[in-house]
């Protein structure tokens, strides 16, 4: 059996419908009269389709001499644009979305969120689309709530990096480097997501998230190679809005369960980061959670915790540097 894709975008939908049709029709010996009795048709509709005469094309009709002459034809959309618009309008997306703008945006860069790709058609949109012009640098930037197919997002990225140039073009932007940054949601569900795509996420973006950051902070910087993946959280306050991956996210093996996970030095997570004054993760049941503190702060982040399902607060005074159920 041989399938014929036919594209309704292009300029040859006619004729490769009035080849097929022709063609089947002189290798079953048919003429026009006969073919068109068989769909209800007239010899002059049929002449139409086999010559794909200017005009619009009577659906109906076509798909009755397709089935008298042993054909199927289906339609099928494909709604990837749409299904990115309706990402985009989700309510933690859209929270973890303008953080990472208004970041860059303070680090002298020119922002604009939500960047149609496509002249004639939707064909997706850019999360954040940063330009700098003391180094022409162009950042295509992708917010990640979950992390359900890297196929998807490396394909994704690779198309918006390569749309890239053309979209700063015409917004009037002159880009002489492209570095490709995903920002992922710092929640329990990401870093679960992160472990078991492990082994593509260390070869898909190779770029130390460290170094991107400081790039982002000044163009004098080293500049990234190769894609990076860092994670943020909106509840966070200070200059490192971005961080890496956990180590743990990546290794091998996760900590046992009921344990914390430790760290070079003998000290656990938890012990450093107290003594950072900044508490980024806690291995609990089986379940990571994830966020930000300070001692001495109170804050909670409901928005959050409801990604887990899970509320997340955080106490200072004694209890500073403790997750609480």
């Amino acid at each position: 059996m041989t399938t014929t894709r036919i594209d309704l975008t292009r300029a040859g939908f006619a004729l490769t419908i009035g080849g097929t049709i022709r063609s089947s029709r002189r290798l079953l010996g048919w003429t026009q009269r006969h073919l068109a009795d068989l769909a209800g048709t007239s010899q002059a509709t049929i002449w139409r389709l086999e010559t794909a005469q200017p005009g619009p094309i009577d659906l109906a009709a076509t798909e009755r001499v397709l089935a008298a002459l042993g054909l199927r034809a289906t339609l099928e959309l494909n709604d990837l644009a749409l299904q990115d618009r309706q990402r985009q309008r989700d309510g933690l997306h859209a929270i973890l979305n303008g953080f990472v703008a208004r970041r860059l945006d303070r680090s002298g860069w020119s922002v604009r969120t939500e960047v149609l790709v496509g002249v004639d058609r939707p064909r997706g949109w850019i999360d954040v689309l940063g330009y700098r012009e003391e180094d022409g640098a162009l950042l295509v930037e992708e917010t990640k709530c979950d992390l359900l197919d890297m196929g998807d997002l490396q394909r994704r990225l690779a198309f918006y990096a390569g749309s890239a140039r053309g979209v700063a073009e015409r917004l009037g932007w002159r880009p002489r480097r492209i570095a490709v940054l995903v920002v992922g949601l710092d929640t329990a569900a990401m870093g679960a997501q992160l472990a078991d795509n492990r082994d593509l996420v260390r070869q898909a973006f190779p770029a130390p998230v460290d170094e991107l950051a400081a790039w982002l902070a000044d163009p004098g910087a080293r500049p990234p190679s190769g894609w990076a993946f860092g994670l943020a959280d909106p509840a966070v306050r200070g200059e490192r809005w971005l961080r890496p991956v956990p180590p743990w996210g990546l290794d091998d093996g996760r900590p046992p369960t009921g344990t914390t996970p430790r760290r070079p030095g003998g000290s656990s997570g938890r012990e450093a980061a107290q003594a950072r004054g900044s508490a980024r993760a806690s291995w609990r049941g089986r379940k990571w959670v994830v966020g930000a503190q300070r001692p001495g702060s109170r804050a909670c982040s409901p928005w959050l915790g409801s990604v887990s399902n899970r509320p997340v607060c955080r106490g200072g005074g004694a209890r500073s540097g403790r997750f609480r159920r």
